[in-house]
């Protein structure tokens, strides 16, 4: 079993957490300390609209956007849900029906970094903020006081919101996210579009990129190639904890990617779209 620690600071009206696998970085959970992504929390509203056919509701929890989500209720009764997501622009917000809880603030990032674990995973925490650390204590975690936790993380992040990555070329549109994949003529096409299959798949997690992927990779010749590579990138995917669906890939080369928004991206965070 990998060692798996988790740091966790606040800088510049940021928490932040950083998941790593022996030493390796795997995930990023980052969210503002004064008005925190909503994502996780707990809310009570009124079903303003229902849609019995298709046992789907619309509710009002006095948010910026009305709740959408599966239920049986009728117009007028009250529920509690969890918002699943709020980053879908101009719709309401997915959520979910929780019944006997209580309405509850979103998760910190250390948090949800730590619901996103398996349970057989034994994390090791490490907070800078006092707070965080008491909170860490006050649920059972094996914690420690650390300054500086993470010394190397804004270097990553600033690599990170770089539009090139290697042989990965990164474009946000309002529609969809696109990865052009590029290489040198001379290299194995099949080669060069595997390795990207793992950086990819590595780019979403770490950057939080949710929706719509398209990425558009180097032209192969054989037919059997394209199940090869639809598999790598399905492997590749495999432990991420938003559970992104791979299609493709198309006649055009292209293979896409479904992955649901779970609060916003490293590049909206940052202030980089």
């Amino acid at each position: 079993m990998s060692e798996i620690r988790i740091t966790c600071d606040r800088q510049n009206g940021l928490a932040r957490a950083a998941v790593w696998r022996d030493r390796q970085i795997s995930d990023l959970y980052i969210d503002s300390i004064e008005h925190p992504d909503l994502t996780g929390a707990l809310v009570y509203g009124r079903v303003v609209r229902a849609l019995p056919s298709r046992g789907e509701v619309f509710v009002d929890a006095g948010l910026e956007r009305h709740l959408f989500l599966k239920s049986t209720a009728r117009a007028g009764a009250w529920v509690t849900a969890q918002i699943l997501s709020t980053q879908d622009e101009g719709k309401a917000w997915r959520a979910r029906q929780v019944d006997n809880q209580d309405p509850n603030l979103p998760p910190t990032p250390w948090m949800r970094a730590v619901m996103d674990l398996k349970k057989e995973d034994k994390p090791q925490l490490l907070f800078e903020d006092s707070q965080d650390y008491q909170a860490g204590l006050a649920l059972g975690f094996p914690c420690e006081k650390a300054k500086n936790p993470h010394p190397d993380l804004d270097e990553m992040i600033e690599g990170l919101l770089n539009p090139v990555q290697d042989f990965l070329i990164v474009e946000k549109t309002h529609a969809f996210t696109s990865i052009d994949v590029n290489g040198p003529l001379d290299k194995n096409p099949l080669s060069l579009n595997l390795q990207a299959a793992g950086a990819i798949a590595r780019l979403l997690r770490l950057c939080n990129i949710g929706g719509l992927v398209v990425v558009d990779c180097l032209k192969m010749t054989a037919r059997t190639e394209g199940p090869k590579l639809r598999q790598a990138f399905a492997r590749a995917l495999e432990q991420d904890p938003a559970k992104p669906q791979v299609y493709g890939p198309t006649r055009l080369g292209l293979i896409e990617i479904a992955r649901p928004a779970r609060g916003p991206s490293l590049h909206k965070i940052y202030g980089r779209v």
